[in-house]
């Protein structure tokens, strides 16, 4: 899951370009792949607005815009560590 308010996808050239899709989650199992788009549960194929759905990865999803891949990727896992060990 993410937080709230980033709405950005790479292109296929690696450059950010701002789009109305954002990527919610993803769920991967041995029998599907399914990711949350904008609130909406998706497989692959399946279409939002004049996206396609081609490709769910473990750290975001390909779409197709305009016969242009994009993709959606959920925020970098990052490990808080505590500022200073727990008073005893």
């Amino acid at each position: 899951m993410r937080p709230p308010g980033r709405e950005a996808v790479t292109a296929a050239r690696g450059e950010a370009v701002a789009t109305p899709y954002r990527l919610d989650s993803v769920l991967i199992a041995p029998d599907r792949r399914q990711a949350i788009i904008n609130g909406n549960r998706m497989s692959p194929g399946d279409r939002i607005g004049e996206a396609k759905l081609i490709d769910i990865q473990a750290g975001g999803v390909t779409l197709l815009v305009a016969g242009k891949p994009y993709l959606l990727t959920l925020l970098p896992l990052s490990i808080k560590m505590p500022s200073e060990s727990p008073r005893q």
